[in-house]
């Protein structure tokens, strides 16, 4: 198991996600996410496959600090993930310029890219620098931020359209789920975390990352 081939995985499950009937019918509706639409979540749960021919062809400064995947995350102020937020407004309007047309367009240029994606990711080492998110960073630890939001707004699109989640691989889902728990740690208390997992008669705060 590598996170190059995980990575591929969960993009060829959200592949066939985004292909359901459901997405395209839900289209224009509003999600379950605050001021999102089915159209402009769709856009944002695909970008992780959209934009990664992009992010592999720019050049890397060498005089930026490597940032890991959960130190990404930990470094957003939690302001801007308020709705209202200028960022949060911006990721909106992002994810409607990616969704396109329409779902047939959308999974068009989708297809485009993890075809183009299955052949070059797996000649390319998992300590091979990108700049994504605006840091510089491993192809490893940059593909798990992308794992991150694809496992997770896949949920948030099936919730939308009244579908199950997909269901990914258990390897897939681990590096999902440490990384989360990394930031929980690192946002929370870390022995609330450590009893969220271990203790349920232990009374816990709210743990959410996001």
């Amino acid at each position: 198991m590598t996170v190059v081939s995980e990575y591929l995985d969960v993009a060829g499950i959200i592949r066939e996600f985004l292909a359901t009937d459901e997405v395209a019918k839900y289209w224009d509706y509003p999600s379950a996410l605050e001021e999102w639409t089915v159209a402009g979540l769709a856009g944002h749960l695909a970008r992780p496959v959209l934009n990664m021919p992009t992010i592999l062809a720019a050049e890397v400064p060498t005089d930026q600090p490597l940032v890991t995947a959960a130190g990404y995350y930990f470094s957003m102020p939690l302001s801007d993930q308020h709705v209202g937020s200028p960022v949060a407004i911006d990721i909106r309007k992002r994810g409607v310029a990616s969704a396109g047309t329409d779902a047939k367009d959308l999974l068009t240029r989708y297809d485009a890219a993890l075809a183009e994606l299955q052949q070059t990711l797996p000649t390319l080492p998992e300590d091979h620098e990108v700049v994504g998110l605006g840091v510089r960073m491993l192809l490893g630890e940059y593909l798990t931020t992308r794992m991150v939001e694809l496992v997770v707004h896949a949920d948030d699109l099936a919730v939308s359209i009244g579908k199950t989640s997909p269901i990914f691989s258990l390897e897939a889902t681990d590096i999902v789920v440490s990384t989360l728990a990394c930031i929980s740690t690192r946002r929370n208390s870390p022995t609330d975390v450590i009893r969220a997992f271990a203790r349920e008669e232990r009374q816990i705060q709210r743990l959410s990352v996001f």
